[in-house]
């Protein structure tokens, strides 16, 4: 690290036409026969492994303070700048204040590879084969042990479109005895914490991963790899894995910030002043939510009541719609417990206050309802919950309009309750008022638009009408196949829907032909072991007992 920071920070910018904001793509072009800052250290060392003259940076270092056996691998793009790099790994180090800099050591691919094979190599046409190069890959980051997986900038992150990137992170954090440690520039950080209101924007931007979506400067490596996740974790199980290493890291992230802020007195006696109270207790709910979004419903629920705590001990805050807020996420998190008695308590807390600051006609006044309707539908009382859905839905048309999302979801919310009632037909008219809106705002070819044809095949399914439930049914899994793909769980579950429709008609054989479909997706998504999956290959018996 710290000849990373000092002699080739320097040999960069004694350069010319380089600088610290050069990428390193810039610093060794592999396109260019001219060598770099790279190529140029070794260019008359002899490689101590093929015994060719033309060495790799690293093997021309010598000294503890310069080299030695990798403490971590650096995950990372070649669009990454060297500044941004090294300010990476120092405030990485500096994070871990054991790390001694001179004897820290990073494996960098662009310095321990041997660039003038890689370039004779792309020269030749003869690039290492993925195989080969996979597996030295995997057995690097087995034997170093740790990987710093360097994303960023938080809301483009490059790393994230990088295929060899994201699966290097994925290797990392599913090989026994590895450890993965994501990291960014200390601005980058800081951008993100000053983003982290809108929380929700980070997961969007972060935990949004498609491997299938990902490049790769070799189209067959791209390949190949894509190859490799579908026919092994398949894409879901490793998107959703990913995307939730991501989402932890950002608690993590935003929990060391909450710490970092409180420092070792208490909430209010190391700050100065109400401002600082409340940006405190801002980032205090946002940690909770977070928390809550990640499925800690207790470590969240102390986030909250804490922050409550300080609205009540800061009077001269108006804090009005802040403690709506509050109320309002410790009831949706009652619910999500199952605590319904106490959601409906938290909830009609929240809606008291925002009627009272906001008004009865507002947005968030109709999501208050939302949710107490929400909490009465799981509480099994569709009556209630039906008054509350249509408070919301009022509020909606009004705010909103008749062709919005949000309308639109209502609708939705309204016709599962009929459903529930077994009132099929009012559920229908409610199906089709949500359909239409949503042909009209997502289009015909969008999975929520796919959601009301099933729902709507559902109803015409409890209603014995299976020609007509096919139809709807079957206009969903087209839209799913377009859309989300022929490996995803929804397509799964409209094979599913479409089998049992097949098996109540009494025709096996089709019912056969869907259910295999659903099952062949649930093996590679789900597993063996998963319910959906033990459930399919159960009809699949029952179905076959009965030819």
């Amino acid at each position: 690290m710290h000849y990373l920071k000092t002699q080739f920070l320097r040999e960069v910018k004694e350069t010319e036409g380089l600088n610290e904001n050069s990428k390193i793509c810039e610093i060794e072009n592999l396109e260019l026969v001219t060598h770099g800052v790279i190529r140029s250290k070794g260019v008359s060392i002899v490689c101590p492994r093929d015994k060719k003259v033309g060495a790799a940076y690293s093997d021309c270092l010598i000294g503890d303070d310069n080299v030695g056996p990798a403490t971590f691998m650096l995950s990372y793009s070649w669009q990454y700048t060297i500044r941004d790099i090294i300010d990476t790994l120092v405030a990485h180090c500096e994070s871990n204040k054991a790390m001694d800099q001179k004897r820290t050591y990073v494996w960098i691919c662009c310095l321990c590879n041997n660039q003038h094979r890689v370039y004779e190599d792309k020269q030749n046409g003869s690039n290492v084969q993925f195989d080969k190069f996979h597996e030295i890959s995997r057995t690097r980051i087995l034997s170093i042990g740790h990987v710093v997986a360097m994303v960023f900038p938080w809301d483009d992150p490059q790393y994230l479109k990088r295929v060899w990137c994201v699966f290097e992170a994925y290797t990392a954090s599913t090989e026994s005895g590895c450890t993965l440690t994501i990291a960014m520039p200390p601005k980058e950080r800081q951008a993100m914490m000053s983003a982290a209101g809108d929380f929700n924007n980070i997961f969007k931007f972060l935990a949004a991963t498609m491997i299938q979506n990902a490049k790769a400067y070799a189209l067959e490596d791209r390949e190949k790899i894509l190859k490799l996740v579908e026919d092994t974790v398949g894409y879901a199980k490793f998107n959703h894995s990913v995307n939730e290493l991501i989402r932890r890291w950002v608690m993590d992230t935003l929990v060391s910030e909450f710490k970092i802020m409180i420092g070792s007195k208490g909430m209010k006696n190391n700050l100065d002043g109400d401002n600082q109270d409340e940006k405190l207790s801002r980032l205090c709910y946002i940690v909770g939510s977070v928390m809550y979004e990640n499925g800690e419903y207790d470590k969240a629920l102390v986030y909250f009541k804490r922050v409550l705590k300080e609205i009540l001990l800061n009077p001269t805050v108006d804090h009005k719609s802040f403690s709506a807020d509050v109320y309002h996420n410790i009831g949706v998190l009652f619910k999500a417990k199952g605590d319904y008695d106490n959601a409906l308590v938290e909830l009609r807390k929240a809606l008291e206050i925002r009627l009272k600051v906001l008004g009865p006609d507002h947005p968030d006044i109709a999501s208050s309802y939302n949710h107490i309707g929400a909490v009465y539908d799981e509480k099994g009382d569709y009556e209630n919950a039906l008054v509350e859905l249509r408070k919301c839905l009022e509020i909606e048309l009004k705010m909103l309009g008749p062709e919005n999302a949000d309308t639109a979801s209502s609708y939705n919310h309204i016709g599962v309750l009929y459903y529930a009632k077994g009132d099929y037909d009012n559920a229908l008219v409610e199906f089709r008022k949500c359909l239409e809106i949503e042909l009209k705002v997502d289009g015909p070819d969008h999975s929520n638009t796919a959601l009301s044809y099933n729902n709507i095949g559902v109803v015409y399914k409890a209603k014995g009408d299976y020609e007509n439930a096919l139809g709807e049914c079957r206009k969903a899994l087209e839209i799913e196949l377009k859309v989300l793909g022929p490996n995803h769980p929804d397509t799964a579950s409209s094979y599913n829907n479409i089998g049992a429709m097949y098996d109540e008609k009494g025709d096996c054989e089709n019912a056969l032909v869907e259910y295999r479909k659903a099952l062949e997706i649930e093996l590679k998504v789900f597993g063996p072991n998963h319910s959906h999956t033990m459930k399919t290959q159960t009809d699949i018996k029952r179905v076959l007992s009965m030819i």
